[in-house]
This record gives C-alpha cells, sequence and structure tokens, in this order.
C-alpha cells in the first residue's frame, strides 16, 4: 500500500455505509489500529456513542434504584454528584478513563477527605463502570485492580457495666431512659430502636424483640424503612425482664400520648414525638452528648452503646456467632473483625482451662 503525501501509511473500513479511516507511521500501526476499532465494535458497542463518566453513573444510578434501599440511593445520588458530576473527571469520556487517572484523583481525594469517604466512591464508581463493561459500553472497568485505601484501626469507645448504669441514672425522661436502656442491652442501632414498632416487634411471653423496619433520613426528613441495612438486620431476639418492663411502660406513655392529641398519627413507633412522627436523629445525637459530656466520657458517641453491649457478651463468653446474630451483621467476618481486639483478653482466661487439662 503507498504512502500517502505526508509520508503515513492509511487503512481504511467500512461500517454501516462509513469508510473509516486508520493513519500510521508504518503500514502495521496503521493495520493495528484497525484491528483495535474492530474489537471494540465487537466487544464494546456502546463506545461509538462517546458517553460521559458523569452521564453514564447517573443512568446507571437510575437503573438500579428499584433494588436498592433509600438511604443507599441517597448515599450514591449525592456521592456522584458532588464526586462524579460536579467534578472535573465527570466530563471525560468512558472510553478514555484510565486506571492512572482514578489512582492519581483518590490520592488527591484523600489529602482532604477520610478513607472511608474515598472507599465509598470506589465502590459505587466500580459497580457503575462493572456494569458498563458488561454492557458494552467500555472493554474493562479501570477500577479493577485499584484497592481500596487502607482504614486506620481506631480503637473502639465502651462504657463498663457502672457507666452504663450511670449513663441511664442520669437521662431526665423517662422515654429516655428506655431508649438509652434499649441500646445498651440489645445493640440495635439507632434507626432500628427509632423504628420498634409498639405493636408487632415485642413479644412479652417470649421476652424477645423483633427489628421489622428502621427510621432513615431521606433529605430532611425521617421516615420509615422496611428496608433494612441487610438481610440480617431483620432479626428476633432476647431481651432481659428488666429492658421489658420499660418497654411496656414506654408503651402506655405513648399511647396517653396518642389519646391526648386529636392530631396524633399513629405509625405504631414506640418511640415518637407529639405528632406521633419518627424521633428526629439529631435529638438522639444531642441527648448522648449531653449525658456523655456530663459523665466527662467526650470521645463517647451513641454508636459505643452498640460497641458497649457486644463487647460485654463477648468477655462474658459469649460465642461470636451468637454476637453477630443480635447485631444483625451481614457476616460473621464483619463481627470478627470489628471486636478483634476483645479476642487476647478472653484467650487470656483459657490459662486456667489448660491448666486442669493438663
Amino acid at each position: 500500500m503507498p504512502k500517502r503525501k505526508d509520508g503515513r501509511y492509511e487503512v481504511t473500513i467500512q461500517i454501516n455505509g462509513k469508510r473509516k479511516h486508520f493513519l500510521g507511521r508504518t503500514l502495521k500501526e496503521a493495520k493495528d489500529k484497525r484491528a483495535k476499532y474492530i474489537e471494540m465494535q465487537e466487544k464494546c458497542p456502546l463506545a461509538e456513542k462517546k458517553i460521559l463518566l458523569k452521564e453514564w453513573m447517573s443512568a446507571w444510578l437510575e437503573s438500579i434504584k428499584p433494588n436498592i434501599s433509600p438511604v443507599t440511593h441517597t448515599n450514591y445520588y449525592y456521592t456522584i454528584k458532588k464526586y462524579i458530576t460536579d467534578a472535573p473527571i465527570g466530563n471525560i469520556l468512558l472510553i478514555d478513563l484510565t486506571p492512572a487517572m482514578f489512582r492519581t484523583y483518590f490520592a488527591d481525594l484523600l489529602t482532604e477527605k477520610s478513607p472511608r469517604t474515598v472507599n465509598n466512591l470506589h465502590t459505587i464508581l466500580h459497580a457503575g463502570l462493572k456494569q458498563a463493561a458488561e454492557d458494552g459500553a467500555i472493554m474493562v472497568s479501570p477500577l479493577t485492580n485499584i484497592k481500596h485505601a487502607k482504614m486506620p484501626r481506631k480503637e473502639l469507645k465502651t462504657l463498663t457495666a457502672k457507666q452504663v448504669r450511670q449513663m441511664i441514672e442520669l437521662l431526665p425522661e423517662e422515654w429516655m431512659k428506655c431508649y438509652f436502656r434499649i441500646a445498651a442491652y440489645t445493640g440495635l442501632r439507632m434507626g432500628e430502636i427509632s423504628g420498634l414498632d409498639y405493636k408487632r416487634s415485642f413479644d412479652f411471653k417470649k421476652s424477645t424483640l423483633t427489628v421489622l423496619q428502621s427510621i432513615v433520613k431521606i433529605g430532611r426528613e425521617e421516615t420509615i424503612s422496611t428496608d433494612l441495612k441487610t438481610k440480617s438486620s431483620r432479626r428476633t431476639i432476647s431481651v432481659d425482664k428488666n429492658t421489658m418492663q420499660m418497654i411496656h411502660a414506654q408503651i402506655s406513655r405513648t399511647l396517653q400520648k396518642k389519646l391526648s392529641n386529636p392530631h396524633f398519627k399513629d405509625n405504631g413507633l414506640l418511640f415518637c414525638r407529639e405528632d406521633g412522627s419518627p424521633v428526629r436523629r439529631n435529638r438522639i445525637e444531642k441527648i448522648s452528648r449531653w449525658v456523655f459530656n456530663l459523665m466527662e466520657l467526650r470521645e463517647v458517641t451513641f454508636h459505643s452503646i452498640r460497641h458497649t453491649h457486644a463487647t460485654m457478651l463477648l468477655k462474658s463468653g459469649v460465642h461470636h456467632k451468637i454476637v453477630q446474630y443480635r447485631l444483625g451483621h451481614s457476616s460473621f467476618q464483619v463481627t470478627m473483625d470489628i471486636y478483634s481486639h476483645v479476642t487476647p483478653e478472653i484467650e487470656s482466661e483459657i490459662i486456667p482451662v489448660l491448666n486442669q487439662i493438663t
């Protein structure tokens, strides 16, 4: 094949009645470009559409909306908007994305954002780009071999049994004492406690509690959601006698609230505001900060109460698998990873047993 006047070689291909030209400094280079283009057309029929990353991620999020919880959708939406749609990387074509671009982008983000935030973005992007590869928009996800940022292991803050009792005693209102008691003696998440249904969640004969729903924040509103965090979140657990008595008393308070307000909307919530709507998350967090500041435990948060419940059970010899079930963790490994710090303490108690054996 003769050279062009500019010294380059040219090969062509006709697709859908249109001829496409490929140039190279050598004939092999021109042919390689054509072969690569043909392969791209076969494996990635959408590559010619010139889809931007932000366009693809927005369309992908809309496509998975029916299959994810409202909380997850909200998280994905705002993450995509902030770090993709409103960021320069969002204006890059899918077919032009490279692993190096994402390594640089994640590294830049880590100078300002936490590893948790960056890893959340990584997870969302990888899911969207994996779909892009499956749908023929790109050959392979550029995130395939990029690992998550390392998460620094933070020391879990927990309370002693004495501090748990003190916390409950300091709370000024009975409903608060009940709320925090449930947290300490069941290990439920905040949203799960707020979502407890006084009509359906409790079996006083069996002394059990069932997690059926949760309160989630969508935008500025708290709402009841039956889409729980994991499949394991839907669970029935045993509850001690004193906690069940406090729950019974709280049901009475809620019913009194209902009777005294003609505008009360009965959502079945054990804990609710005067009109029957869910207790706001920031209200519980405010109470939590107040009581722990009073106890001079400023690094302790409401979520620390959940860790306290798990740690106390493990130290008492309760098997990790039971603790996993009570906490509603998605896997045994999650529980082991979070509470691995307790294992050495439990292991040290084996010495007397070994001495008896030998």
